[in-house]
């Protein structure tokens, strides 16, 4: 220790200068408080370096931002205490050695300084390089699932949806550690998204160096490239509704998607003109999203029918056993009056009968699997009087449009009762087409 009165050396736990006698007690203690300081700032620093390898980028920023809060503090109380001992010392003879005590702390505190901010510039280099998880950060990761089946076909199905690119909207890469020698894993979070589609992924990542595997070990199953994502769990959402549907629908159309999100409706039009009825039909298909998949749920079809045209007289050909006259038609509710007769003379039949029938006409319309449009069937159902036996008569048919494009009736079953010799009742059917005349 120099003396601070006239700068003779002594030994450092001296009391008293051994060449002019002046003491050295003020002095000494100014030094020993700036050493202890240093020291307690020289040991933080090294603990923080000593824990890089564990610290995240996050906890980095977060010691860095305490270190320079905590070191702000430090310069205050530091500024405190040499203002304090100037103070003590001034006007006395140790006045000059306060000062120069002071100005040697200035410069170890200042060393210090530039020590701690290189060790946290370090331990984030160090962390956001990858240094220490074999060169694997967030952004390798990233570039690894990008190239990934799911990131590339999605997780929902595609069989309502037209077929459009992914890409990942979303990616978050967290505890990235170094599990062995050659193997680092991570956890994902990311959401990948097309025009049909959004998913939420997690997923658990794993990368292994090849050049550093045990001799005699091989890649484990699914390891592309080094890079393994083990999905734990997917969460789809529809961003619109179906695109297509080639088995239920043969035309294009636009879907709608419900409030609910899980619920799309295609309402298709179609229309259907033949000699006897203009028809329209609705058709809301409904399809509900299940298991990240759209599913065809219903068909339902509404119809408007206008009757036109069934007015006249109806024969079969070759022969006039029976005649049918279509009056009084109904265009909305699809009914009509049909004046009859019948006859027949043979060994086994001999009748002549007249009557009357009341006839509804039954739509239904049905989807043709052929051509995926819905088309019209039309039976008629009727009974009414028979000018013979027990009075009555029914009949049941269809109005068709034959190959060779005639309108025609086509009778399934027509009832009618008659009397034959001695006066016994009896009932005939018959069946075949008439034709319109």
């Amino acid at each position: 220790m120099f003396c601070p009165q006239c700068g003779t050396e002594n030994e450092d736990d001296a009391r008293f200068c051994s060449s002019c006698g002046s003491s050295l007690d003020a002095a000494l203690k100014v030094l020993e408080a700036e050493g202890s300081e240093a020291e307690g700032v020289i040991a933080g620093a090294s603990e923080q370096l000593k824990a890089a390898p564990s610290m995240s980028s996050k906890s980095v920023s977060e010691h860095q931002s305490a270190s320079q809060d905590e070191g702000e503090d430090a310069r205050r109380q530091r500024g405190f205490n040499a203002g304090a001992a100037a103070a003590a010392l001034e006007g006395g003879p140790m006045g000059d050695a306060a000062a120069s005590a002071l100005g040697d702390k200035k410069k170890l505190i200042g060393i210090v300084a530039v020590v701690v901010v290189v060790i946290v510039a370090a331990l984030l280099w160090f962390n956001l390089s990858g240094a220490g998880t074999l060169g694997q950060t967030t952004g390798t990761f990233k570039t690894a699932f990008e190239t990934s089946d799911i990131a590339r076909k999605g997780a929902a199905s595609n069989d309502f949806v037209n077929e459009t690119p992914y890409s990942v909207t979303s990616f978050e890469c967290t505890d990235i550690s170094k599990s062995s020698d050659y193997e680092v894993t991570a956890h994902v979070k990311a959401v990948v998204e097309n025009e049909s589609f959004k998913t939420e992924v997690t997923a658990l990542a794993t990368y292994i160096d090849g050049t550093k595997l045990p001799s005699g070990s091989t890649w484990a199953s699914g390891i592309v490239d080094g890079y393994h994502f083990d999905i734990t769990s997917t969460a789809t959402t529809p961003k619109k509704g179906v695109d297509k549907d080639d088995v239920n629908i043969a035309q294009a159309f636009e879907s709608t998607l419900s409030d609910d999100g899980i619920t799309s409706t295609v309402t298709i039009t179609e229309t259907e003109q033949t000699w006897f009825v203009d028809a329209e039909f609705e058709t809301v298909h409904t399809y509900r999203f299940i298991d990240d998949r759209w599913t065809h749920i219903d068909a339902e079809t509404t119809a408007a029918y206008d009757y036109h045209d069934i007015e006249g007289t109806y024969l079969p050909k070759g022969n006039s056993e029976v005649t049918f006259t279509i009056r009084d038609l109904d265009s909305e509710k699809g009914t009509f009056v049909v004046d009859y007769t019948a006859a027949e003379s043979n060994v086994i039949y001999d009748y002549n009968v007249a009557g009357t029938l009341n006839v509804d006409i039954i739509a239904t319309a049905k989807s043709d699997y052929t051509s995926k449009a819905v088309k019209g069937t039309y039976e008629f159902k009727g009974t009414g009087t028979s000018s013979g036996g027990d009075g009555q008569a029914s009949v049941e048919g269809t109005l068709v449009v034959t190959d060779s494009g005639e309108p025609a009736l086509k009778i399934g079953d027509l009832s009618i009762d008659y009397t034959f010799d001695q006066g016994r009742h009896s009932g005939r059917s018959r069946s075949g087409m008439l034709f319109k005349q």
